[in-house]
């Protein structure tokens, strides 16, 4: 068996070995015992060196010592012989960095590793003297000097990357701001004590438009200025990221029509409006800057904007025509020509959500004059009623002979009895002498038409004659009917604010002349027609618009004679946020 593999020789077992003394040793046993000493004998190493090992041999962690130093290749280098060799590589290096120049590319000896080395390379040893691991620090615990850099950690970084003076800011920053969420595109604005998120101030480029032009992600910013035009605008929303923003203004006097915002479909921007236009990723929105103001001067349909939180407007009712006449004033007696009565202003206010997605609204047209026959007179027709939702401006009344104008109020009509309409309109007053205190001066009611009275058969006739003023009312007109026998005087009309005036009437006077009263006044409705009279063709001025009533005519010798047509109604209309 020789060796057992861990290089112990073991023999052979019986029978062969050992031998049993007072036996006979059989040649076969004997011959394998010499044979097996043979092949353990051959595996050993010779110290005169006549074998070589077949298989490497393991030093079990001991050493080969006294062995003698190398001279050629493939003998074992001795210690000390590598210790040498090393410390002469160094001061071969050594000498080599000190001087050598380098112009282009330098070829180390053939027995370096790294072989060919450019003068970029080398450049970076320049000017190296001493000990180069002075000038760099250490892997561990390094000693930086002067100003060193390193990437900048985001805020939320938590790890152990170095933290540098940008990375220290972000987070100081980042603590003290307010909620990011839902604030992408919007830039940080402080009072010097809270920060806020906000868009950027308004420095935008702007484009002024007359028509459709399609709005694309690349006008985010811009302040769309519509100077005329009534169109509907289109917006590329399948291209728009979020926080696209666009400020956009109704300059002009058309509608926009917005196809949909807000979540509300083909609204429309009447002028003057301004709004800032958002795209949050998922809709379009927008944000009332500047509120709608408008005039509507003819019968439309109103389109409720979204945004709004009240719904403001003044309509005026429509003022009636004046009356018309054809006499010779020496023919007649006690006769008087009434201007058309004024319409009335009526203000309102109501909440947004109160009204319908549209509003089919009516402005009242002015009372038409009409004609007088031959030898006659023809009271001028009442001016209509405008009206939006559940609000109604009245008109006034056409005016009559003998007759007192009364103006329109809020809630009702005027009458030609000289009535001012409801509520708390001026009173009609006969029979007796008027004083001031029968000039009812009414907040909402149209005012109260004057006149004069016969107040005994005696014919004493009064210089006086009062009509009632109103706010909002339309103003009652001049009375014209007494005795004219003595007429010297008569009193001015009365005014009103946001109503009509009544249109300015014919009153003859003694010895068949005629009176001209002065026409009383609005300051924000229609101003009241003059009278037109004489001879040949006579047509009174037509009332102006908001509801002033019409001037009277009277044609002296019966040629043509027209009343003033009423002054027409008016709807202004503006949102409240």
């Amino acid at each position: 068996m020789a060796y057992n593999g861990t290089g112990t020789f073991v023999p052979l077992t019986a029978p062969n070995f050992p031998a049993v003394d007072g036996t006979v040793i059989v040649a076969a046993y004997y011959n394998a015992v010499i044979a097996d000493l043979i092949s353990g004998l051959n595996k050993a190493l010779c110290r005169d060196g006549q074998a070589v090992p077949t298989a490497n041999l393991p030093m079990g962690g001991f050493k080969l010592t006294g062995i003698g130093a190398a001279s050629a290749n493939g003998q074992a280098v001795e210690y000390g012989q590598y210790t040498t060799a090393l410390a002469g590589l160094a001061t071969q290096i050594s000498n080599l960095l000190t001087n050598l120049t380098v112009t282009t590319s330098a070829v180390l000896p053939a027995n370096t590793s790294i072989g060919t080395v450019s003068a970029a390379e080398l450049a970076y040893l320049d000017g190296l003297s001493g000990n180069i691991e002075a000038l760099f620090a250490k892997l561990a615990s390094p000693a930086f000097t002067g100003t060193p850099t390193a990437p900048t950690a985001g805020p939320s970084t938590n790890t152990d990357q170095i933290a540098t003076m940008a990375a220290v800011q972000l987070v100081a920053m980042n603590a003290n701001l307010p909620g990011q969420s839902g604030n992408n595109g919007k830039y940080l604005r402080s009072n010097g004590t809270t920060a806020t998120w906000e868009f950027a101030a308004l420095n935008a480029p702007i484009v002024d438009r007359t028509s459709n032009t399609m709005l694309l992600q690349a006008d985010t910013g811009k302040f769309i200025n519509v100077t005329s035009g009534t169109f509907t605008q289109t917006f590329d929303t399948a291209n728009f990221i979020s926080s696209w923003c666009c400020f956009y203004k109704n300059e002009g006097t058309g509608e926009v029509t917005i196809g949909s915002s807000d979540g509300v479909s083909n609204w429309k921007m009447y002028p003057n409006e301004l709004r800032l236009f958002i795209w949050d990723g998922a809709a379009l929105r927008s944000e009332v800057l500047k509120t709608f103001y408008t005039t509507f001067t003819s019968s439309d349909t109103w389109v409720k904007p979204p945004g709004y939180a009240f719904i403001n407007g003044l309509l005026w009712g429509a003022g009636g025509a004046g009356i018309s006449a054809r006499y010779n004033p020496a023919a007649v007696a006690n006769y008087g020509m009434a201007g058309g009565g004024a319409g009335a202003c009526h203000a309102f206010s109501v909440a947004s959500s109160n009204l319908a997605a549209t509003v089919a609204f009516t402005i009242g047209a002015g009372g038409a004059g009409v004609a007088a026959a031959s030898l006659s007179m023809a009271p001028g027709n009442s001016g209509g009623n405008s009206t939006f939702s559940s609000f109604t401006g009245y008109g006034g009344a056409g005016g009559n002979f003998n007759g007192n104008s009364g103006g329109a109020g809020i809630l009702s009509t005027g009458f030609l009895s000289g009535c001012g309409g409801a509520p708390l309109g001026g009173l009609y007053k006969a029979n007796t002498p008027p004083t001031s205190a029968d000039a009812v001066t009414s907040q909402e009611g149209g005012g109260y038409g004057g006149q004069f009275v016969t107040y005994d058969t005696g014919n004493v006739n009064y210089a006086q004659a009062f009509s009632g003023g109103s706010y909002y009312g339309g103003a009652g007109g001049t009375g014209c009917y007494g005795n004219g026998t003595n007429y010297t005087t008569v009193t001015a009309a009365s005014n009103s604010v946001y109503g009509g005036a009544a249109g300015q009437p014919i009153i003859m006077g003694a010895a068949s002349t005629f009176l001209s009263p002065v026409k009383g006044t609005s300051t924000f409705g229609g101003t009241g027609g003059n009278a037109a009279r004489g001879t040949g063709t006579q047509t009174g001025v037509a009332g102006g618009i908001r509801g002033g009533g019409g001037g009277a005519a009277w044609s002296t010798d019966n040629v043509s004679a027209t009343g003033g047509a009423g002054g027409r109604g008016e709807l202004q209309i503006w949102g409240v946020i």
